[in-house]
């Protein structure tokens, strides 16, 4: 597996929020943290009108793409081992990043 570094974007196995199951799905890397784990947030082909969510289209890749415009869920976060990341698919444009951060501070502030 390739280095995993803040603003990739990576498929994991995610869980659902009621733990009913999980379902493998691209996720934005926010942190590293020490040790083997690294915390994630949610992205959906799904278009989400939730006051919380972040369209994300191709252009706001760095390196990598997605097949479809897709929708960040910044209140969709889990932390996880790196060990359980499938594959990397690219990284986010500074610009995206600090946006997606900027709103879980915002939802972690509320």
């Amino acid at each position: 597996m390739e280095e995993i570094s803040k603003g990739d974007i990576v498929f994991v196995p995610f869980p659902y929020s009621n733990l009913a199951g999980i379902k493998n799905r691209p996720a934005v890397v926010l942190s590293t943290l020490a040790g083997d784990d690294v915390v994630l947030c949610q992205i959906t082909s799904k278009e989400k009108f939730d006051g919380y969510s972040i369209i994300l289209s191709n252009h706001d890749f760095q390196s990598g793409a997605l097949i479809f415009q897709s929708t960040i869920r910044p209140n969709k976060l889990f932390t996880a081992e790196r060990s359980i990341v499938l594959f990397k698919v690219g990284a986010l444009k500074e610009l995206k990043f600090k946006q997606v951060i900027e709103k879980v501070c915002d939802i972690l502030k509320a």
